[in-house]
């Protein structure tokens, strides 16, 4: 959909939802989302959450500080005034840390906070939601399995090609996996830890996932089993 240093954002995933969704529609075709981002989610259901826009002095003053002191300590910043947010970005993810920094600046409250109002706003569509809920141990042994397959199959090889290409500081490499494969092309970790910890961050993620979505109106949580009993009887 777009070049690796392309921004793109909850919002434009929303536009882009909409034209795919309208068009299967026209077709007098069912749609079926399927997905795991929260965020994307909830934007395509009951829009973009309000939000101040960009304030690019705040911005450069955050990177400054971000650049003078290090991610720890404007994560740190983050924790601070909205330990929810922190918890669900990691150190990494500058990006984010400064839009929650930014948006509980401009507007004191913390961006946890807008995200829970605007988890109740009206729907966009008319739709069902269900959450694949297998047991755990199932979830962290497949986590497991595929962290070890993807490096298997050449994920660092792939990140190093991706360098050499110019897309060291694109957005997605800053995902959990390519941002471990990074450390283990700059020699700052190794291979076996690089599949540890990219398995724990997932397995963290995958955790944070299920919190999200039991937020959300509406969700019924089902066994993969049993999903497409469920679904097609929606």
């Amino acid at each position: 959909m777009v070049d690796p240093l392309e921004d793109f954002s909850a919002a434009r995933f929303g536009k882009l939802a909409d034209a795919a969704i309208a068009d299967l529609h026209s077709r007098g075709k069912q749609v079926v989302v399927v997905g795991g981002t929260g965020l994307y989610l909830r934007v395509l259901l009951h829009g973009v959450m309000p939000g101040p826009s960009k304030d690019e002095a705040l911005r450069a003053e955050l990177e400054a500080f971000a650049d003078r002191e290090g991610n720890e300590a404007l994560h740190q910043r983050l924790a601070k005034v909205d330990p929810v947010t922190a918890a669900k970005h990691p150190v990494q993810d500058r990006l984010r840390v400064i839009r929650a920094l930014e948006i509980h600046a401009l507007t004191g409250k913390p961006a946890s906070e807008h995200r829970d109002e605007h988890a109740f706003s009206a729907d966009r569509y008319e739709y069902e939601l269900f959450v694949l809920n297998p047991e755990r141990e199932q979830v962290y042994a497949a986590i497991n399995a595929r962290t070890a397959k993807m490096f298997a199959s050449g994920l660092v090889e792939e990140t190093r090609a991706l360098v050499e290409k110019g897309y060291r500081h694109a957005a997605p490499m800053r995902a959990v996996g390519y941002l471990q494969a990074l450390q283990v092309v700059d020699g700052t970790l190794t291979l076996s830890k690089a599949i540890e910890d990219t398995a724990q961050a997932t397995r963290h993620y995958a955790k944070r996932q299920l919190t999200w979505f039991k937020k959300e109106r509406g969700a019924r949580s089902v066994l993969p089993a049993d999903a497409l009993t469920a679904i097609s009887g929606a």
